[in-house]
Parts: structure tokens; sequence; C-alpha cells
């Protein structure tokens, strides 16, 4: 399980980037810049409702990985009671069928932030667990999948400007992710040894707790996808004018 999610600035600068749009020539009429002023959030969300399909299949000019699934590999989230780390983890859903629901740009002070409504996604991988689940005893290690549903996805992108040959580009900082889910289902295999009633109670507990549970964990998922998205996005500020964003 971890951590994003949409990333308007950045998507807007692959967009207008000649570098890229040259190479990959499917940009071509789908972007046009927003002006900065009172109707640069509106405009941003129609842009990036046309931008998303070709985003999520990445960018290798940029360093800009597939975007759906997304490869979240490696996670810890122990505690003192519970040892619990998910390996070679995938994220999928963040961006297939996702709507842009708010789109709050400040290009003075280099920030960003994206709200998003995503009606499903799916965290699969390998685990391994061991200790007290909020009292229960549980232990196993192999495949799990956890099905969240009426996502809400928030991303938040932060930097610094850095003037070049007399172009000022953004140097991303920060990536802080918001995801909350409306529901959460969870299929946990090779539990207490293939102890099938032992198994059952514990998928009856999580599916029934899920709330409380999520809670213990997010801030480490968030701090992941945040991870990601920072690294999957410095190279394309880097590169690309932060003049080339709004018009």
């Amino acid at each position: 399980m971890i951590q994003a999610k949409t990333v308007l600035a950045l998507f807007a600068l692959l967009a207008v980037s000649a570098p890229w749009a040259a190479e990959a020539g499917a940009l071509t009429g789908v972007w046009t810049a927003c002006p900065k002023g009172p109707t640069i959030n509106e405009c941003m969300v129609k842009s990036l409702e046309k931008l998303f399909p070709v985003m999520v299949k990445g960018i290798p000019a940029y360093d800009i990985p597939v975007l759906d699934p997304i490869e979240v590999g490696t996670v810890d989230y122990s505690t003192k009671d519970l040892k619990m780390v998910t390996k070679n983890a995938v994220m999928k859903g963040l961006f297939t069928n996702s709507k842009i629901v708010l789109v709050e740009a400040d290009p003075d002070k280099f920030s960003l932030r994206v709200n998003m409504k995503v009606p499903e996604i799916v965290n699969e991988g390998e685990y391994e667990l061991g200790g007290k689940l909020l009292m229960m005893p549980v232990s196993g290690a192999g495949h799990f999948t956890l099905k969240y549903t009426d996502v809400s996805l928030d991303l938040a992108f932060s930097g610094k400007g850095e003037t070049r040959d007399g172009k000022t580009y953004m140097v991303l900082e920060d990536v802080k992710v918001v995801l909350v889910p409306g529901g959460l289902e969870a299929k946990v295999e090779n539990l207490f040894n293939g102890n099938k009633e032992l198994s059952d109670n514990f998928h009856k507990f999580v599916n029934e707790n899920w709330k409380e549970i999520f809670d213990d964990s997010k801030e480490k998922m968030w701090a992941a996808l945040g991870q990601f998205f920072k690294k999957s996005f410095t190279k394309l500020y880097h590169d690309v004018p932060y003049e080339e964003i709004y018009s």
C-alpha cells in the first residue's frame, strides 16, 4: 500500500515544449497556453483534460515514466507493534478515468494544486506482515491487492524560480500528495500459513475497520507518492522555460 497524483504545470510545460512535441508529434492542437488572471484555473482544467491521455503513457525525453500504472517499489509501513513492508508494488487507475475537480495555479509563487476524483485505484504487489494490527495478531507473506473506491486525489507542487540564459525555470522542491478513499477492499494471500479460518477473520476485520487502518498508514503512502512525482517531473521543470507555460 502507498503513496500520489496531474501535474498541471508539468503537463502544460510538456505541451508547449518544442523538443518533445517534435519527438512524439502527439500534442499538436491539444494544448492552449493559459493567460494569467482570473480565468487561469478554468483554462488549465480544460487543457489538462485533453492532455491526460497523452501524459499517462510517459515521456522518456524528460525521464517521465508511465503514469498508469505507477511503479511504487518498496514501502515500509512498520510501527513498534507491526512489521509491514510492501515490495514491487504498483498502483493502477490514478489517471485513468480521473476527473479534475479543482485547480489552483499561482505562477508568481511557483505553486500548483490539482484535486481529482478517481472512481477506482488498485494497489497490488508483495507483502511481509507480522505483529499486531489494531491489536489483532497477524502474520504472512505473499501477494496483496487493495482496491480504493471513490477516491479524492490531491497533488500540490511547489518550487522556486531560477534564471538561466535570460529565461526563468522552476526548480521543483516538493510534491505533496493526499489520497483519501471513500471505500477500501483488501485481499491478502497466504496469511497465517494458509489457515483459511484465520485469514477469513482477518479480511472481515480489515474490511470493517479499514478507515482506522488506512489512517495509521496514509502518511507513508502519501510520502512515497510525493517522492515518485518529484522524481518523475524534476527534469521537465529543469529543461522547459517557465515562461512557456502561461500566455
